[in-house]
């Protein structure tokens, strides 16, 4: 009942942004501890008013703040808040100093106060599907590359490229999402993430992102939102719609192909399946002029971020038209007058239609995966699913290149 009670109380507070007060104020809370531990409900009684949150009465629990717990308490909340927080456990007591003026008003700095203040510890809870995955053996003094997947996709589909990137010496992380779910939802996520892994590791080098398809909005979210904490050197968008894509229409395809590979690998498909991967809002998100596109595109680009998009020209559906073509013309008979002619047409515009560069590699056009403020723009032969898979994948040689230009 307690662990529900308290589920409850984190969403609540974690739907909306800060309500701060307007004019300027800096507050200096003390709140003491019995033997080394603060009631909660005195947590979100004192802090609460500094934050704007409801006041709901929590009298069934304690937060241990005795040592290195002190120390991860401090700083989690310290950087949740930035800049406007900075919390010390000195003297028997928790002292906070709260600048309101200062602490970001975004959701993504409710929520990770929020479950701060209720458990004691704001890393994400764990996922056995979703959230960053750091490699077992990480090295915070070597370089780390994250995979960000797209729509209605998982990380099984970087299964070339992580093999590439580990012969280059990268180390190789990924993001898993729930992916036809909001996109702002998916940039939270991620947010959580990478703060989880700066608290755990503050002394690692910045990471590189290879985003494919919405995976690059995912990422844009986060880099150019106000839940950025840095730790991010470089953003490589791969066929990313940064105005959308009018192929949002066929998602139901999208959606049963990917739930055929999931069933395919392992095995045990139920229907519960299609509740976790959201329930469609990513269409909407994809829309051209969507209300997420306007509002992510109105943000400046990152400074201090590299940014490099790559998008393809080749139309998958060009392709299967072009085989069909070309498949028609090796029925027909070719030492019949007229016939004759007619198949050598259908070969030589079989051969154009292969040929011949598309405005699109797909879903995505070229125009559309273009971002103001980004100049490394770079156009390749391959459809969409091309970019990112392959043996290897067309856009390999841009990212080992970009990648090695910041060592």
């Amino acid at each position: 009942m307690k662990r529900l009670l308290k589920s409850v109380v984190l969403g609540v507070l974690s739907c909306g942004s800060l309500a701060l007060p307007a004019r300027a104020e800096v507050k200096e809370r003390v709140i003491p501890l019995n033997d080394g531990q603060v009631s909660v409900e005195q947590l979100v009684s004192t802090l609460g008013k500094d934050l704007g949150a409801p006041a709901i009465p929590l009298p069934f629990s304690t937060i241990d703040l005795r040592g290195d717990n002190a120390t991860r308490f401090c700083r989690q909340l310290t950087d949740a808040l930035a800049p406007g927080c900075r919390a010390v456990v000195e003297g028997g007591a928790l002292c906070v100093r709260v600048d309101r003026s200062a602490i970001p008003g975004d959701a993504w700095a409710m929520r990770r106060t929020t479950r701060l203040l209720l458990t004691g510890n704001a890393a994400t809870p764990k996922s056995d599907r979703h959230g960053l995955l750091i490699p077992a053996q990480y090295d915070p003094a070597k370089p780390l590359v994250v995979l960000i997947h797209g729509l209605d996709s998982d990380n099984h589909m970087w299964g070339t490229m992580v093999k590439l990137l580990q012969q280059e010496g990268y180390q190789v992380g990924s993001f898993a999402y729930p992916d036809d779910g909001p996109i702002a939802e998916s940039g939270m996520l991620l947010a959580d993430g990478l703060a989880d892994w700066r608290m755990q590791y503050p002394a690692a080098k910045p990471v590189s992102i290879i985003a494919h398809s919405m995976g690059g909005l995912v990422a844009r979210h986060y880099v150019e939102g106000v839940g950025y904490r840095g730790g991010v050197e470089r953003l490589i968008m791969l066929g990313t719609p940064n105005h959308g894509s009018t192929w949002t229409g066929w998602r139901w395809a999208t959606e049963w192909n990917s739930q055929y590979k999931v069933c395919q690998r392992d095995g045990n498909w139920t229907w519960s399946k299609l509740t976790e991967d959201g329930n469609g809002e990513a269409a909407t998100d994809l829309q051209p002029g969507s209300a997420l596109l306007t509002s992510l595109n109105a943000q400046p680009r990152r400074k201090g971020v590299q940014y490099t998009i790559v998008a393809g020209n080749r139309s998958a559906v060009r392709e299967v038209g072009a085989d069909w073509v070309a498949c028609t013309a090796d029925w027909m008979p070719k030492n019949v007058w007229g016939l004759r002619q007619a198949q050598q047409s259908l070969v030589a515009k079989a051969e154009e239609l292969h040929k011949t560069a598309a405005e699109c590699d797909g879903p995505v056009t070229i125009e559309s995966a273009k971002l103001d403020g980004v100049a490394d723009f770079v156009v390749v032969t391959a459809d969409h699913t091309g970019l990112a898979c392959g043996q290897p994948p067309a856009a390999w040689d841009i990212i080992r290149e970009r990648l090695k230009a910041k060592e």
